[in-house]
């Protein structure tokens, strides 16, 4: 766990551009282009905001945001934690969401002034997060605002967040670690194991049974939402999108298919989030760092 990576990253993308979609690449027209074709519903203002596509310059020359990288809200922290060893599905309502990531995460208190964490701002949808940024643990956060101002440093009380996540590893203070937070999801009872051998296993998109039913209960209980199908026991997309998700923040290859890693990951021995908690530090401390 480096968070200096993250906090060296995160001093580097201000004043980095953002684009909706955008994962780090160099901001240039033909990048914003692909984008809008990608996202039709943002493609106005991506378009706006270019000073090439609005047709305001004939050029970049000049532009504040010439050979600097383009990001949008979740790829932004996306790439920050990923910095720190932490993997996260892309957008911010999937962050949330991705619970084997977090150690806590609840409604936003002091405590997110004072340490590093992963600040969200909740949707007028409860169900789904609208943004999400880093704060850096001394009253300052970083995160992609928005397409009129691009990344940028602020105060935590100039932006109204809602809810915080520390991801696992991260310092916490033990006021924390007392309370399990605000779940994303209905907790899910832990499945019981079969006779089968489970790691044993490798299920794909088309397969049904009991033994999707324990993974997708498993998915489910570790903050993986299946919301239009729910448990059926049948490996559909829906399913197939969970298991990405699942792989992403585990550090597995993205296939979606339940193969013997991911099912080694999803039924460990023993528990990972226990063993997880029981290695936190006990000691309250702050990481503070200025940018």
């Amino acid at each position: 766990m480096d968070v200096q990576q993250m906090m060296t990253f995160l001093q580097k993308s201000v004043g980095a551009a953002y684009v909706y979609g955008g994962t780090g690449k160099p901001c240039a027209p033909a990048y914003r282009r692909a984008r809008m074709k990608q996202y039709p519903a943002m493609a106005s203002s991506i378009r706006t905001s270019c000073p090439v596509l609005s047709g305001k310059t004939a050029s970049c020359a000049g532009c504040r945001y010439l050979g600097k990288p383009a990001y949008d809200c979740a790829q932004l922290s996306r790439y920050a934690l990923k910095a720190a060893g932490i993997l996260l599905p892309s957008g911010a309502t999937s962050q949330w969401q991705a619970q084997a990531a977090w150690a806590y995460r609840g409604q936003i208190s002091m405590a997110a002034a004072r340490y590093v964490c992963v600040l969200f701002r909740r949707d007028t949808d409860a169900r789904k997060m609208a943004h999400v940024g880093i704060s850096l643990g001394n009253g300052y956060v970083v995160d992609a605002r928005g397409h009129a101002v691009g990344v940028i440093k602020s105060k935590l009380t100039a932006y109204p967040w809602t809810h915080m996540a520390f991801p696992r590893g991260f310092p916490l203070p033990d006021s924390l670690m007392k309370t399990g937070g605000e779940p994303s999801a209905p907790a899910q009872p832990a499945p019981s194991r079969p006779a089968i051998d489970l790691h044993a296993l490798h299920l794909a998109p088309g397969d049904r049974g009991e033994s999707v039913r324990l993974v997708q209960t498993q998915l489910t209980r570790l903050g993986y939402p299946l919301p239009r199908f729910g448990i059926d026991g049948i490996y559909g997309s829906e399913t197939a999108c969970a298991v990405v998700a699942f792989q992403k923040v585990a550090g597995l290859v993205s296939s979606g298919a339940a193969d013997e890693d991911t099912m080694k990951a999803l039924f460990p021995r023993p528990d990972p989030i226990q063993a997880a908690e029981a290695s936190l530090d006990d000691e309250e401390h702050a990481y503070s760092f200025t940018l």
